[in-house]
């Protein structure tokens, strides 16, 4: 009599992962990817978003450090540097607001021209006499 673990082929860790992977052609995004790719953002607001995001975390460091090598307390530490991060990400808020509000009133007046430009272009080709050929008919 043979034990059931001696009829059963056997299969290495390998084979089972790579049964397991799904086909190259059933794999589907994440729908958040989906969202992302659709909506992003320029580039020039993405690297001041992350530069002053970096910014504040830095000021946040540097003022516990600080505070800690002059002799302060850690709950005095941690409360001047709460205070110096909500001071800069206050100012470095404002500062991203109007570059983003910039960034959007440019891009709402190139939209503006662009569409003024097209319906001249329209109005030009309706305003156009007809051909001979369409005349005659």
């Amino acid at each position: 009599m043979q034990s059931k673990s001696a009829e059963a082929p056997k299969i290495s860790i390998l084979q089972m992962a790579e049964e397991q992977q799904p086909s190259p052609e059933n794999i589907q995004p994440h729908p958040r990817a989906k969202r992302r790719s659709a909506k992003q953002v320029p580039l020039l607001l993405d690297i001041f978003f992350s530069v002053s995001r970096l910014i504040v975390i830095i000021v946040g460091l540097l003022t516990v450090t600080i505070s800690i090598f002059a002799g302060a307390s850690l709950v005095w530490a941690v409360v001047r540097a709460g205070a110096a991060m909500l001071t800069v990400g206050l100012l470095l808020w404002l500062a991203s607001w109007l570059v983003a509000r910039g960034a959007l009133e440019s891009t709402r007046l190139e939209l503006l021209q662009a569409l003024k430009a097209s319906e001249e272009a329209q109005a030009a080709t309706s305003k156009r006499p007809f051909s001979t050929i369409e005349t005659e008919a």
